[in-house]
């Protein structure tokens, strides 16, 4: 095997595997990843952050629970889901569904979803 071989298989190897290594490197620890007892109220003031309050209907806000966030999020970690109804561009209703995790105590969140013809 020469030296163009070797370069072309380190190079495959680093390529494959550099992604992987770097995304175990941002999991987060699992005690600053830990749901704070007062999960609600914070997620609550997380999510009026995110969305506009006067729109919102019915929202409804899970236990705590294992769920996948992503590679570079942490994979699986303790999430909160919530579920709303809230009115899109058109004033019909939709339901969306957000997924919060907690850093170091503190709250983030994304949308994972909307069900509606006009997200």
């Amino acid at each position: 095997m020469g030296w163009v071989e070797k370069f072309r298989n380190s190079a495959l190897i680093a390529t494959v595997a550099l992604p992987f290594s770097f995304a175990a490197t941002m999991a987060p620890a699992r005690d600053s990843a830990a749901i704070h007892p007062n999960y609600r109220h914070l997620v609550a003031a997380k999510l009026r952050q995110m969305v506009g309050v006067s729109t919102i209907r019915s929202p409804q806000i899970s236990g705590p629970q294992e769920r996948w966030v992503g590679v570079f999020l942490g994979g699986m970690r303790p999430t909160i889901c919530v579920r709303l109804i809230k009115l899109n561009l058109l004033g019909m209703s939709g339901t969306y569904f957000y997924l919060f995790y907690f850093d170091n105590g503190r709250v983030d969140g994304f949308q994972q979803s909307a069900v509606n013809f006009v997200q």
